[in-house]
C-alpha cells in the first residue's frame, strides 16, 4: 500500500472513530429515554392502572392508560430509534445476477484462477454473471463485516465478453483482484456498511418513523383535552419531536462527513487497482479494455432495443451477436473499428460528441476513464500477446439461459423459441438488417444533424418557393452540429454552477473556478446559433414543400403535434415519480400513513384530468397514421381501452394495489411515448427520403 493510500486510510479511520463516538452518544441518549419510560411506567403508570382497575373506575382507567402508557410507549420507541437498523429485516433479492460454478463454466473459472494466482489472491467465495458491462467486487452486508474478515464475491458482466479478448477481460478482473489485494479493502467494507447504516438512519423512513409520527400526532391531539397538563404535555412532545429531528440532522452530517474522505480513498483505491491490472496484462491491454468497456456501456441499451425490434419483425439472432455486430456498425460510423483482435489506444475515437468542458468530481467514488487511462501511462507494456476471443470462455447454453431470464421478460417465450428454430439470421444477414434498422431509427449520418433537433415554427407564415436555396449543405450541417454541442455545453456549465461539490472545470484548455465559467458568453453563442438553426429549419421546410409532390406540410403538422404530445407526457413524469416514491417508502408497513388518502385522490385526478385526455387526443389524432406505419395494433388498442376506461376510486385500494396501479399507468404512458417516438422517427425518415429523391431527380435533370 503506497503512501497516498496509507494517508487516505488513516483519515478515513479517524473519521470512523469520530462517527462511532457520536453514534455511541446517541445510543446513550436513547438509553436514557428507555430508562425514563421504564421508570415512569413502573412507578406511576402501572400502579395508577391497577388502582383504577381495583376501584372499578373504568373511565379513570382509560384516562390513565392514555396519559401514562402511551407517553411511555413513545419514549420507548424514541429511545430505541438509534438501534433500529439492528432490528430491520432485509427482504431484498437481486435478480440482476446469477451465480455460476466451475462445473458450468470451467474456462471462465480457469481464467479467474490464473488472475488470482498472478495477483497472489484467493479465489472469490462466489462468482456471478450479471447483465452489466463491467466487473465488480461486493461483500455480504452484515454487522459482522465491521469486525470480522469480509466475505468477498466477484460479479462479471457478460457485456465484457463482447468484441474483447481474454487478455482484456483479465485486465478488468485483475483490477477487481487488485481490490482484493489491498488491505484498505477491509476499510472499504467497513465504510460500505456504515454508509448503509447511516443512510438508512438519516434518510430512510420506515415503520419506526411511522410509529413515532403516529404516536406524536395522537398524543398531541389527546393533550388538547388535558387543560394546563395538556399544554405542558404538548411542549414536552414538541421538544422530543424536534430532538429527533436534530438526531437525524446529526446523522446526515456525519454521513456526509465520513463520505467526503471515503470518496477520495475510493478513487485512490481505483488507481492502485489499475496499476495491479497493468502489472499483470500490461498498460496497452488495460487501456484497450477501458476504451471497449466505455463504448459497450453506451451501446448496450441500444443493443437491447435493437434485439427486441428484431424479434418484433419475426427474425431472430442471439442477443450478444446483435450486441457485437451493433458495436461494429456504430464504430464504422465513427470511422473506426472494434474487434477482439484490435488493441484500442484512443478514447476519443469512440466519443461521438466530445465536450469542450472537462472536470474532476472529487465527490465521486470512481474516477473517469480518461483519468484512469492518464494515470497508467507510465506503466510498462507487455510484449508477447496471444489474443483469443473472450466469448469462447463462456458456456453458450448458460448464456442462452441468461438471455431467457433477463432479456425476455416482455417477449413471448414460445414465439422466441420458434423464431430461434426457424428464422435465425446469418451473420451477414444480421449485419445488413442492423445497418438498415440503424439508418431507419437514427437516420442517415449526413442528414441526421438536420432532423435530430427539430424546432417548431408557424408553417403558415412561410412562403413555399421553388427558388428556396438548397439547405442540406456541409456548412449548414456544421452549424446544426455546433448548435447541438453548444446547448450541451451550456447545460453542463449551468449545472456545474448549481452544485457545490465540483470547484474547478476546464473549458477550451483554460481552468476556471465553477463560479467564473463564461455562462453568459456561452448563452450568447447558443442564442446566435439558435437563430441560424431556426432559419435552416424553415429553409428545409420551404425547400421540401416546394420541390416535392408529397404533402410535406401535413407531415410537419403531424411531427409538431407528436412532439407537443411528448412534451405533455414528460410534464407528468415528475409528478408521477414523486407519487410512486412516496408510496414506496413505507412499503412494508402494516398501516397507511395519514397522507395516503390525499395522495390517492391526487393520483386519481392526475390520471382522469391529465393523462387520459392526452391519450384520447393522441388516439384520435395519430393512431390511424401509426397503424399505417406498421405500429403494433394490439398496443394501440390497449392504450385506447385504458384511456376510455373509468378511472377507479383509488381511496378504496391498499398500498400495494395502488403501487401496482402506478406501475401500470407508467407502462401505458411509456407505451404511448414509444408509439409517438416511432411515429416521429418514421416521419423524419420520410422527410429524409423526400430530400434524397429531390437530390436524385435534380442530378438526373
Amino acid at each position: 500500500m503506497n503512501s497516498e493510500l496509507n494517508k487516505q486510510c488513516t483519515i478515513v479511520l479517524f473519521k470512523i472513530v469520530l462517527f462511532f463516538l457520536s453514534y455511541l452518544l446517541l445510543v446513550a441518549f436513547g438509553c436514557v429515554f428507555v430508562y425514563v419510560a421504564y421508570y415512569c411506567f413502573m412507578n406511576y403508570g402501572l400502579p395508577g392502572i391497577m388502582d383504577s382497575y381495583d376501584s372499578g373506575e373504568f373511565f379513570l382507567l382509560l384516562c390513565t392508560v392514555l396519559l401514562v402508557a402511551f407517553p411511555c410507549c413513545f419514549l420507548l420507541l424514541y429511545g430505541l430509534y438509534p438501534l433500529k437498523f439492528l432490528l430491520r429485516k432485509s427482504n431484498k433479492s437481486d435478480s440482476s445476477k446469477v451465480e455460476v460454478t466451475k462445473e458450468k463454466m470451467p474456462k471462465l473459472f480457469a481464467l479467474i484462477e490464473e488472475v488470482a494466482k498472478a495477483t497472489g489472491c484467493k479465489m472469490p467465495l462466489h462468482v456471478f454473471l450479471s447483465n452489466e458491462v463491467n466487473a465488480s467486487v461486493f461483500y455480504n452486508n452484515t454487522l459482522q463485516s465491521i469486525f470480522f474478515p469480509t466475505r468477498k464475491n466477484l460479479v462479471v458482466g457478460l457485456g465484457l465478453f463482447v468484441n474483447t479478448n481474454t487478455e482484456e477481460v483479465k485486465s478488468i478482473i485483475a483490477h477487481e483482484f487488485g481490490h482484493f489485494a489491498q488491505s484498505s479493502m477491509k476499510i472499504g467494507s467497513v465504510i460500505y456498511y456504515l454508509n448503509t447504516v447511516m443512510y438508512d438512519m438519516a434518510f430512510q423512513e420506515d415503520r419506526w418513523d411511522a410509529w413515532l409520527d403516529k404516536y406524536f400526532r395522537g398524543l398531541m391531539n389527546l393533550c388538547r383535552f388535558g387543560g394546563w397538563y395538556g399544554v405542558i404535555g404538548q411542549i414536552v412532545l414538541f421538544l422530543l419531536y424536534h430532538i429527533l429531528v436534530f438526531v437525524k440532522d446529526v446523522l446526515r452530517w456525519m454521513y456526509k462527513f465520513v463520505n467526503r474522505s471515503y470518496y477520495s480513498l475510493s478513487r485512490q483505491m481505483e488507481f492502485d487497482a489499475d496499476r495491479v491490472a497493468c502489472s499483470i496484462v500490461g498498460k496497452d491491454m488495460f487501456v484497450s479494455a477501458m476504451i471497449k468497456v466505455s463504448f459497450a456501456s453506451v451501446a448496450e441499451s441500444n443493443a437491447v432495443a435493437l434485439w427486441r425490434r428484431l424479434l418484433s419483425v419475426g427474425k431472430y439472432a442471439h442477443f450478444y451477436d446483435v450486441f457485437a455486430q451493433y458495436e461494429k456498425v456504430k464504430a464504422e460510423e465513427l470511422c473506426t473499428t472494434i474487434s477482439y483482435d484490435k488493441i484500442e489506444t484512443c478514447l476519443d475515437d469512440f466519443d461521438e460528441e466530445p465536450s469542450e468542458i472537462t472536470f474532476t468530481n472529487l465527490y465521486s467514488d470512481h474516477p473517469s476513464e480518461a483519468e484512469r487511462i492518464e494515470k497508467v501511462q507510465s506503466m510498462p507494456s507487455k510484449q508477447e500477446l496471444h489474443l483469443q476471443k473472450a466469448w469462447d470462455v463462456l458456456s453458450i447454453s448458460s448464456v442462452e439461459e441468461w438471455e431467457k431470464i433477463f432479456l425476455c421478460t416482455n417477449t413471448n417465450e414460445t414465439q422466441r423459441q420458434a423464431l430461434m428454430k426457424t428464422n435465425t439470421l446469418s451473420e451477414t444477414d444480421l449485419v445488413e438488417w442492423i445497418k438498415q434498422d440503424y439508418e431507419g431509427v437514427c437516420l442517415p449520418k449526413f442528414y441526421r444533424p438536420f432532423f435530430e433537433m427539430m424546432g417548431r415554427f408557424d408553417l403558415d407564415s412561410l412562403d413555399v418557393d421553388k427558388k428556396t436555396q438548397y439547405p442540406f449543405t456541409e456548412a449548414n450541417r456544421t452549424i446544426m452540429k455546433a448548435y447541438k454541442m453548444e446547448i450541451k455545453d451550456a447545460q453542463i456549465m449551468h449545472q456545474l454552477q448549481l452544485q457545490d461539490e465540483i470547484k474547478y472545470a476546464t473549458y477550451r484548455g483554460k481552468v476556471y473556478a465553477v463560479s467564473d465559467l463564461p455562462c453568459e458568453e456561452k448563452d450568447a453563442q447558443v442564442k446566435e446559433l439558435s437563430q441560424k438553426h431556426c432559419a435552416i429549419q424553415q429553409q428545409m421546410y420551404s425547400y421540401l414543400a416546394a420541390n416535392s409532390e408529397d404533402s410535406v406540410k401535413a407531415m410537419y403538422e403531424y411531427l409538431f403535434a407528436g412532439m407537443n404530445a411528448i412534451d405533455s407526457l414528460n410534464a407528468l413524469d415528475e409528478d408521477i415519480d414523486k407519487l410512486r416514491e412516496r408510496y414506496m417508502h413505507p412499503y412494508d408497513d402494516d398501516e397507511e400513513p395519514d397522507d395516503y388518502c390525499d395522495l390517492k385522490i391526487e393520483l386519481g385526478g392526475m390520471v382522469r384530468q391529465k393523462l387520459k385526455p392526452i391519450m384520447l387526443d393522441c388516439s384520435t389524432s395519430f393512431f390511424e397514421l401509426c397503424a399505417k406505419m406498421g405500429c403494433n395494433q394490439e398496443r394501440l388498442n390497449a392504450i385506447v381501452v385504458f384511456a376510455q376506461s373509468e378511472t377507479p376510486d383509488y381511496t378504496n385500494y391498499d398500498i400495494k394495489v395502488v403501487l401496482a396501479e402506478i406501475n401500470r399507468i407508467l407502462d401505458y404512458r411509456k407505451a404511448l411515448k414509444d408509439v409517438l417516438m416511432g411515429m416521429i422517427g418514421y416521419i423524419k425518415g420520410d422527410l429524409v427520403n423526400i430530400a434524397q429523391k429531390i437530390e436524385q431527380d435534380s442530378e438526373v435533370v
